[in-house]
């Protein structure tokens, strides 16, 4: 792992907690307040990763939770967070847009150009570490949804390969059950 210094701010600066465990702490030792965070800079993490967090702690707090959102002003702790700079007003409006979409739609179509924005996010660290991003390979987990059927499935496939990640791994937890069963789909996805 690179080395990165963190940067020099007051002692206030250094002893806040993580939002995620202190939040869901919370969420536990109360049943009438409302639960929310100053600031959860959102493009620190990864948007499905975000949305499962804070979904968690919403559903564990009964519905309690108010996250705010913002783009933080420390080019050092989007640093030290492995996270570009450059872009993060861009960074938070697609990642409340891929949020919304997560929190309201069933299934969820994740657009090609998001991935190639959290491929980045592996890219440049791995360049500052003298490592060459070519050698770390890309996997995209494609979840299929009770109802949707292998053609959609192949569809979804194919886009992906023709924008540049042709390896995937297709979940069939919700569709099929049985090793017969999930045979037998793969068999028919791949004649596809």
């Amino acid at each position: 792992m690179p080395g990165f210094a963190l940067p020099q701010f007051g002692e206030e600066f250094r002893a806040s907690l993580d939002p995620f465990v202190a939040l869901t702490v919370a969420a536990t030792a109360t049943t009438r307040v409302k639960l929310g965070s100053n600031v959860l800079v959102a493009a620190w993490y990864p948007p499905v990763q975000l949305a499962r967090q804070l979904t968690s702690i919403a559903g564990i707090s009964g519905g309690r939770l108010l996250p705010g959102f913002g783009i933080c002003w420390s080019p050092e702790e989007y640093q030290t967070a492995g996270a570009p700079f450059r872009r993060r007003g861009a960074q938070l409006d697609e990642a409340l847009d891929v949020l919304e979409v997560l929190w309201t739609t069933n299934p969820v179509v994740h657009h090609v150009d998001a991935l190639k924005w959290q491929r980045i996010v592996i890219d440049e660290p791995a360049r500052a570490a003298g490592r060459d991003p070519q050698a770390i390979h890309t996997y995209v987990r494609v979840n299929v949804a009770a109802g949707i059927g292998i053609e959609q499935v192949a569809a979804t496939i194919e886009t992906l390969a023709d924008h540049g990640f042709p390896a995937v791994f297709v979940d069939l937890m919700f569709v099929v059950s049985g090793t017969d069963a999930h045979l037998e789909w793969v068999e028919r996805l791949l004649a596809q």
